[in-house]
């Protein structure tokens, strides 16, 4: 099962084209196996694109960004276009 702690802040999720929160993929994750619960919850770390049971997921996650000094910059936010 899918906890709100698995699905990290500034990672942005749509399943078939429709932007969702955290309560709807828990909601949408609650009959999944083991197996396809971890698959969706790599893919919040590290972004991309799958299918699982039918619903394709595009899953942004924030990458770290280093400057020349090897400090951790902050990302720039994403405005949502609507």
């Amino acid at each position: 099962m899918i906890s709100k702690q698995s699905i990290r802040n500034g990672v942005t999720i749509y399943c078939n084209g429709e932007k969702l929160n955290k309560d709807q993929v828990i909601n949408l994750t609650l009959n999944w196996s083991d197996k396809e619960t971890s698959l969706l919850k790599k893919m919040f770390k590290q972004g991309g694109v799958c299918k699982i049971k039918g619903y394709k997921f595009n899953i942004f996650a924030l990458e770290t960004i280093y400057n020349s000094k090897g400090e951790e910059e902050q990302p720039l936010e994403v405005l949502d276009e609507e």
